[in-house]
């Protein structure tokens, strides 16, 4: 009898913890991120660039929005409580700019991107490839001013790290190493060397050897 009573004492224990361990891991998931479905004409540069649903999520800490749309159209997308499920790969990045037509000059004629198609059909936006499936947007729709500095910054590499920086002599753009010293590079610890310099917006953008390894 007594071996019984044990045996179900454990039972109670077991049961308990687990409940407990699963709400802890509810309550930090939801604390981590706010999130929720909306059709993407709701949220996407405005109107018209339709792709049935998307998920948004607001980083609690730093209030930055994360956006992720599905791989096919039709998908029937359904919000876990664990993130972690989901396998997800880098698609975009957005700028907002006062002059897209400045703007992509400077990243077609300083960073030679090839403009590709803008999908949203919508005036005042710019796509570029930043290769391997990857894009840059730029928008100029939205006139809120936007505050950044160094430690948000789009990194880009190049096998070619030597004859680059010779390229920014021509435009007469300004680089810097990290600390913000002008024309001079920074060695990172693993030996990679960054220069860092400033789009017409003033976002900031570093260049780095890794492609060069």
């Amino acid at each position: 009898m007594k071996t019984i009573k044990n045996y179900f004492v454990i039972i109670f224990l077991f049961l308990f913890i687990g409940n407990s361990i699963s709400q802890d891991n509810k309550t930090a998931t939801n604390s981590s991120f706010d999130y929720k479905t909306v059709n993407t004409s709701d949220y996407i540069y405005g109107q018209g660039y339709k792709v049935t649903k998307h998920w948004v999520f607001r980083d609690s800490d730093a209030d930055y929005l994360f956006d992720i749309l599905p791989k096919e159209k039709s998908a029937n997308i359904k919000i876990s409580e664990n993130l972690g499920i989901n396998s997800f790969t880098f698609n975009h990045i957005a700028l907002s700019v006062k002059d897209v037509g400045k703007s992509a000059i400077f990243y077609k004629e300083v960073l030679q991107l090839k403009e590709i198609t803008n999908r949203t059909k919508m005036e005042g936006i710019r796509w570029f490839s930043i290769g391997e499936g990857k894009e840059l947007h730029l928008v100029s729709i939205l006139k809120e001013p936007v505050t950044t500095n160094k430690a948000v910054h789009l990194a880009l590499t190049t096998a070619k790290f030597d004859a680059f920086i010779k390229t920014l002599d021509s435009p007469n753009v300004i680089y810097s190493d990290w600390p913000g010293t002008p024309n001079k590079i920074t060695m990172r610890a693993d030996g990679i060397r960054q220069i860092f310099f400033q789009d017409p917006d003033g976002y900031w953008i570093e260049v780095n050897s890794v492609g060069s390894k």
